[in-house]
Order: C-alpha cells, then structure tokens, then sequence
C-alpha cells in the first residue's frame, strides 16, 4: 500500500446498463418525474452534532472502527506525477476529496481486515462487518465501480475483482464487463424524479432485490459507486458501503439523497440455459 497519498479522487464514467426495469408504485402507476421537494421538516435535521460511531457496536475479537485513508495512486493503472522533494505519487485526475462531512454521519460501522486473494489482512483492503458484510477499499484513483462490484460477490460467494480494483473504469462496457466476470449480470433500475421520489423508489427496490450497486454524482468526487444496503424514508437514513474510504456507513438523507443519481444496478444470478 502506497503511504502518504493525499486524499484525491475522481471516480469512473457515469454507468449507464442497456437492460432496463422501470420500478411501478404498488398502485401500478409510475413514479412522478415532477421535482418533488424535500420534506419541510426531518428527524435527524434538527441534530446538527450526531453519533460519529454506532453506539450499538464495539471494538474488540479484532474488529475495528474504520481509519480515515484515501486510495493509493496506482502506479501501473493511473497516470502519476511526483512534486518536487516528494516521494509520495499524485494522479493527474485527482481532487481532494471527502466522501461526506461528520455531522452527516450517524453511524460508522466496526469491521474486521481479513485474507483475501493477494491482499493480506495487514494491507487492509478487504474486511468484513459483524454482520457478515464485506468492504473492499478501492485500489486506484478511479476503481470504486470494481470494488464495489467486489463487495456484493464477496457476500454472495462469487469472484473477487483482486486485480481490476487496480484499474480505473472508464467506460460502461468494461463496467459490464466486470459484473459478468464477478458471476452476475446486471439489471438496471432507472431513477426518476425528484430527491424524495428517488429516495422512495430506492425504498421500494431493496425490498425485491437487496444490497445493489447505486451511482451517485458526488459534488467532489463526481461520479462514483457505493453499495447501497439500507435505505429508509421513515428513518431518514442511508446504510452504504463506499469504496474511496473503504468503510460501512449510515449517513442522514440530508445531502445524500442529493447525490442519487440515474440508476440502481442488481447484479443477477445467470440465468443458465437448459441445452
């Protein structure tokens, strides 16, 4: 692992999948493109300072609170530099970068380096939560989509992306590419509308399909991939795994759901032929 790396980023191309399944409100109709408004008033808005650690978990039998890293530049996969009197590599598409400010973070979840391929648990690239979740910390400036694939079929027993989370991703057919070489293939779900109404829509998606992939366009890190495992309109809170820190979260909606943007990926089991 590359020490010393400042904390840049600029994620891959906007993932666009050809398959397409509009989600239908369970009254048959679809979902309002109207730019539906956030709700005036939110449980968590009023709270200005919330937990930064999940008071429900502990450290301990070796799982850990997650540190606060950035991705390596990758020297084989990225286009580097080097400042004058540094050491330290820095990709020419990168931006400082934070994926989410602490007063939007309600909880940070403790998760526990494991062995996995070539990365040994003292890299601290793959982990696991208590709850059986995997966590893959992105290995190049531009790798969160190959990660974040890498996440879902570590959870399903499927094959880890060891060398691609090296890779940036640039385009989707090499997005699609990934997927089916993880054993999957994808199934879009198409956002549309509003803040709230996407939010709604993400809702009612996971309860058919689980954990999937969820593009964002992030105002620092444009466009990047996290694994979206809970979502609640009730609760006002997102459950996510994200790659550019290499952590689980549970953030308010506030701002993220202004991060949503056109698609939620499930990535599918092969239908196998019965010649």
């Amino acid at each position: 692992m590359t020490q010393g790396i400042p904390p840049f980023f600029i994620a891959g191309a906007n993932p666009r999948i050809v398959a397409t399944t509009a989600l239908e409100i369970s009254d048959g109709s679809q979902a309002s493109s109207s730019e539906d408004q956030t709700p005036p008033t939110q449980p968590y808005e009023a709270d200005p300072a919330p937990p930064f650690f999940n008071p429900r978990e502990v450290e301990g039998d070796g799982f850990v609170f997650p540190e606060m890293r950035s991705p390596p530049v990758s020297l084989n996969h990225d286009t580097a530099y080097f400042n004058a009197g540094s050491l330290s590599p820095r990709s020419v598409h990168a931006v400082p970068a934070l994926f989410v400010e602490e007063q939007y973070v309600l909880a940070r979840h403790v998760m526990r380096y494991i062995d996995c391929g070539r990365y040994g648990a003292m890299s601290k690239v793959v982990a696991i939560t208590r709850k059986g979740k995997h966590i893959v910390w992105q290995q190049a400036i531009r790798s969160c989509v190959p990660a974040a694939i890498s996440m879902l079929a570590l959870d399903r027993g499927k094959v880890f992306l060891a060398e691609e989370i090296t890779y940036p991703v640039t385009n989707n057919e090499v997005q699609t590419k990934y997927i089916r070489k993880a054993g999957f293939e994808p199934k879009s779900y198409p956002l549309q509308g509003g803040f709230f109404v996407k939010v709604t829509q993400l809702e009612q998606i996971l309860r058919q399909t689980g954990p999937g992939l969820l593009h964002l366009m992030h105002p620092t890190l444009e466009s990047h991939m996290v694994v979206l495992d809970e979502i609640s309109v009730s609760k006002w809170c997102a459950t996510i795994r994200e790659p550019y820190h290499g952590n689980m979260l549970t953030v308010k909606l506030y701002h993220f759901m202004e991060w949503i943007g056109q698609e939620f990926i499930e990535l599918c089991n092969p239908i196998k032929s019965s010649l």
